[in-house]
C-alpha cells in the first residue's frame, strides 16, 4: 500500500512536476486524484514519466503483490480502467479473513456489470460485520471481472465453467458456502450500516421466520419496496413502490410479509437451501 511517507518523499525531492502530469495524463485529472499518489500507486507501473525530463525512476513501495499490480495493469489496458482505481482500497484491503466457520456466507452471482459488482462488493467491505464470508460466482462474465475480482483479498471466487443463470450460479455458490446462514446478494446493491446484523438478528430471535429481507431502495433515493404482497387472484404488488419518502414510518418496522425480494435474501436454513 502506498504510504504517506511515500508521497512526501517524492513529493519533497523535486523530480516530480504535478502540473506537468496532470496535463500530460488528464485521466488522473478526471478521477480528482491526487497525482504523486497515483504515480506511486499505478503510474510508475505503467511506464508513466514524472516531469517532462524524461526522469522516471523513483522508489516505489513494495509491499504491493505482483497479483495485485497485474490487475491494475490489466484495468488499465482496458476501457474500465478507471475501475480499479476508484476501488483502490477494495484491492488494497479486501475484506477481513474469515473464521473456518462463518456466521453467514454471502452469496453473489454475477454475469458482466463488474462495475455494479465491485460497487457491491466494496460497499459490504465499508461495512463488515458479524463474522461472514463473500463468495463471489462468475456465470462466465466476458467483462473485466475475471481479471479484477480473484484479486480481491480473502473474497471467495468462483469462474463458471459455461454459463449457468443466475439461479444455478447462485446454487453453485452455496456449495462451497461455509457459514450457518448463507444470504443472497445481487451484485447491483449496496448495502448500508448494519445491513447483515439486523438480519441475523431477526433470524435469531424467533424460530418461525422462514427468511429475512431487506428494504430496497433506488439510486434516487425512492423506496423500490418494503416486502411484497400476494393478492387473491395471484397477482402481487412491491409495498411503497417509488414512495420518495423510503423512510415513512410504515417502511420501518419488522413485520411479517408475503415475499422478500431476493436481491437480498437470508433463508433460515443453508441445509434446506442446499437441497
Amino acid at each position: 500500500m502506498t504510504s504517506a511517507k511515500d508521497i512526501d518523499n517524492l513529493r519533497r525531492s523535486g523530480t516530480f512536476d504535478a502540473e506537468w502530469y496532470l496535463k500530460t495524463y488528464p485521466d488522473v485529472q478526471a478521477l480528482g486524484m491526487d497525482p504523486v499518489y497515483h504515480y506511486l500507486w499505478l503510474g510508475a507501473r505503467l511506464g508513466r514519466r514524472m516531469s517532462g525530463n524524461g526522469n522516471t525512476k523513483a522508489e516505489l513501495p513494495t509491499d504491493l503483490s505482483i497479483s495485485r499490480a497485474k490487475a491494475m495493469l490489466a484495468a488499465a489496458e482496458d476501457p474500465i480502467n478507471h475501475l480499479a482505481i476508484k476501488h483502490r482500497t477494495l484491492f488494497e484491503e479486501g475484506f477481513a479473513k474469515p473464521s473456518l466457520e462463518p456466521e453467514v456466507s454471502v452469496i453473489i452471482a454475477a454475469y458482466n456489470k463488474v462495475d455494479f459488482t465491485l460497487r457491491c462488493l466494496d460497499s459490504i467491505r465499508r461495512h463488515q460485520e458479524s463474522h461472514f464470508e463473500v463468495i463471489l460466482v462468475d456465470d462466465q462474465s466476458s467483462d473485466q471481472t475475471s481479471n479484477l475480482c480473484p484479486n480481491i483479498p480473502n473474497l471467495v471466487y468462483m469462474r463458471n465453467e459455461k454459463n449457468l443463470g443466475f439461479l444455478l450460479s447462485s446454487n453453485r455458490g452455496v456449495t462451497c458456502a461455509r457459514g450457518k446462514y448463507v444470504l443472497f446478494l445481487n451484485n447491483d446493491t449496496e448495502v448500508t450500516p448494519g445491513w447483515l446484523r439486523t438480519l441475523v438478528r431477526l433470524l435469531d430471535s424467533d424460530s418461525r421466520i422462514g427468511a429475512a429481507g431487506s428494504k430496497l431502495i433506488y439510486p434516487n433515493g425512492h423506496l423500490q419496496e418494503a416486502g411484497a404482497i400476494y393478492f387473491r387472484d395471484a397477482s402481487s404488488a412491491n409495498f411503497g413502490r417509488d414512495d420518495p419518502n423510503p423512510e415513512k414510518p410504515e417502511y420501518c418496522y419488522v413485520r411479517e410479509v408475503d415475499k422478500c425480494s431476493g436481491a437480498c435474501l437470508l433463508p433460515e436454513s443453508v441445509t434446506s437451501v442446499r437441497c
